[in-house]
């Protein structure tokens, strides 16, 4: 029988915290483990990896930084399924896991508030598993959905 780490993960049959696929791209700017990250759709550089912002020309997201970039050009590796560490922009409480985790209008963090501004796409990055009321960069069992774009 296979054992989970939250009920998410077994809902997602992600058993044993096993489960997860990271992939690797050229950073565009200084990125930092647990970053929200997404491609550039636009300019010179098409597809870089970016920290990501609820902003609709940004929110391409891809996954978590699981790898640290000092700058344009460098290789950064991101995780988009399984259970990782989230940079948030407030420290969320052990009450608030299970809650939806949103991306943050700020570059690169998570949020458990949606957005609500003209022009924001609401992302889902996942649920939250690990909020302890400590760290800013708790777990979180990724499903990444485009919820709606706000107009």
């Amino acid at each position: 029988m296979a054992s989970y780490a939250s009920p998410f993960d077994m809902l997602m049959g992600l058993s044993g915290g096993g489960v997860s696929l990271q992939e690797s791209g050229t950073s565009d700017e200084a990125i930092n483990v647990g970053d929200v990250v997404s491609l550039l759709s636009a300019g010179a550089n098409v597809g870089r990896v970016q920290q990501a912002t609820s902003t609709t020309a940004e929110a391409r997201v891809v996954g978590i930084a699981m790898t640290s970039a000092g700058g344009s050009g460098v290789s950064v590796n991101f995780q988009s399924i399984g259970s990782v560490a989230v940079k948030f922009s407030a420290v969320p409480n052990t009450a608030d896991n299970s809650l939806p985790v949103y991306l943050s209008g700020v570059a690169g963090e998570a949020t458990l508030t949606p957005p609500s501004s003209i022009g924001n796409d609401v992302i889902r990055l996942g649920f939250l598993t690990g909020g302890n009321g400590v760290t800013d960069t708790p777990s979180v069992t990724l499903n990444i959905a485009n919820v709606i774009t706000i107009t």
